[in-house]
């Protein structure tokens, strides 16, 4: 097993560059060749390799190399409002790409217990969250016992559920990782990838940074998550993460996309890709310390396959956020689903899991509360809506919803709001005031066409 990124030059001295200007004031660029820098990192010919011993100042750029991959976490370190970090790219080709998986791609990776059961044979640095395959072709699905173990893909981890979040964990044990495979799995499959445990996130978002032009891929549990003020995410692909255990007892697992925890004013999630993520694509959430989240952007997004949903709020309705023109596609699916009877465990099962917007826990109002929902696309949500509200009604007064185009395909509902399902989109705007410029649009032989009386 090889995990390259973490070979790093320690011998060589990392310096930067001062070689841009922004506002008139100095500023850095740092620019990082995780696979192959050897040098002082003052231009992209001379790239460095140490970019985790790096102490950027206020206005400085850490700039990684396009088709590069890191196996590890993206430890950021925040400027100020008006100078912040900016972590990005440079050159030319695919993005630079974060990953928290371990590769078992290779034969001896795996030996025979017997039955069509393999135990992994090499390290793995923690429990095992998610089985990728063929680069994302298809997923595992997560076993809870041994004797679960029937079908091709199949895994089962002993350690799985041993840092859960909840009271009650198993104790540390031994690890036996097991797969179900009618030969060995590395002649079945090209490309083995076990996302694990080891990362919380793959990039902690500072205050005053900006992350942009990266991938954060095949982590067991967030892509990004930080708590704070002043932080900007955009053009980035966020994906094929999620699956760790949050309650093996109550078999519930969690991992979200982008997660702001108790702390999140002037922060910006735009322009982004979502992908196959087992929880939410970006939430704002929090302990009994949360704090009201003010003045957020989540635009111009696309969220596909996220397990509970595209955006998730919850504790508290914020002040000034904007969920616009976003595309929400295949709400539930992914691997968020593999083996599990629908609705999935959750904190709300039975009700069902697996929206484009699913807001909760928030009992009432908060003084300024505002919270827009407009102009997104609403594709297929086969179990579950395109809105999901599980607020008070005093709460949902501050949600603006106007303006959203939904799709009368694959989904369980329309909407819940007011404390009633709606499958008539008539009787939702009717009855509650929203989506007065909204639509509703069939599909029929692949062609989307409006639907009659509603336009």
């Amino acid at each position: 097993m090889e995990r390259k990124a973490k070979t790093y030059n320690k011998d060589k001295k990392f310096e930067a560059g001062k070689n841009g200007e922004r506002n008139g004031d100095t500023m850095r660029r740092y620019y990082i060749d995780p696979e192959k820098g050897t040098g002082d990192g003052t231009s992209p010919e001379k790239a460095g390799r140490n970019w985790e011993e790096l102490s950027p100042e206020p206005g400085d750029m850490v700039l990684f190399k396009r088709g590069s991959r890191i196996y590890g976490s993206l430890r950021t370190v925040g400027g100020t409002k008006e100078r912040p970090v900016l972590y990005g790219a440079y050159g030319e080709g695919e993005k630079p790409v974060f990953c928290g998986c371990v590769d078992l791609s290779r034969k001896e990776a795996w030996r025979s217990c017997g039955n069509d059961i393999w135990e992994c044979a090499e390290e793995v640095p923690a429990e095992a969250c998610n089985f990728i395959f063929n680069g994302g072709e298809a997923c595992g699905t997560m076993r809870w016992s041994e004797k679960e173990l029937t079908e091709t893909g199949d895994w089962f981890d002993s350690r799985a559920g041993t840092h859960e979040c909840v009271e009650g964990q198993p104790e540390e044990r031994e690890q036996r990782l097991l797969l179900y495979c009618e030969e060995n799995p590395a002649e079945r499959y090209r490309k083995i990838e076990c996302a694990t445990r080891e990362y919380r996130e793959l990039a902690h978002a500072a205050d005053n940074v900006v992350i942009e032009d990266l991938v954060f891929e095949k982590n067991g549990v967030h892509g990004i998550a930080g708590s704070g003020e002043n932080i900007v995410i955009r053009r980035c692909a966020i994906r094929l993460i999620g699956g760790c255990v949050w309650s093996r007892k109550l078999k519930i697992r969690f991992g979200n996309g982008v997660e702001f925890w108790d702390v999140s004013r002037n922060v910006s999630v735009t322009d982004n890709l979502f992908y196959d993520i087992y929880d939410s694509g970006v939430t704002h959430q929090g302990s009994a310390e949360c704090q009201v989240t003010e003045n957020a952007h989540f635009d111009r997004n696309v969220f596909i396959k996220c397990g509970m949903a595209a955006y998730e709020g919850r504790d508290l309705v914020p002040r000034g956020l904007t969920f616009h023109k976003n595309v929400c596609l295949d709400a539930g699916e992914g691997f968020s689903k593999n083996g599990v009877t629908m609705p999935r465990n959750s904190e709300i099962w039975p009700r069902p899991m697996g929206h484009h917007v699913f807001l909760w826990r928030m009992e009432e109002p908060t003084e300024g509360g505002s919270l827009q929902i407009a102009e997104n696309v609403f594709g297929s949500s086969p179990y579950g809506a395109a809105v999901y509200s599980l607020a008070s009604k005093e709460a949902e007064a501050q949600l603006e919803i106007d303006g959203n185009l939904y799709y009368a395909e694959k989904r369980l509902f329309l909407n819940r709001v007011g404390g009633k399902d709606y499958t008539s989109f008539e009787a939702y705007r009717a009855e509650t005031g929203y989506d007065r410029n909204g639509r509703l649009e069939t599909v029929s032989n692949g062609r989307i066409t409006p639907k009659e009386g509603l336009l």
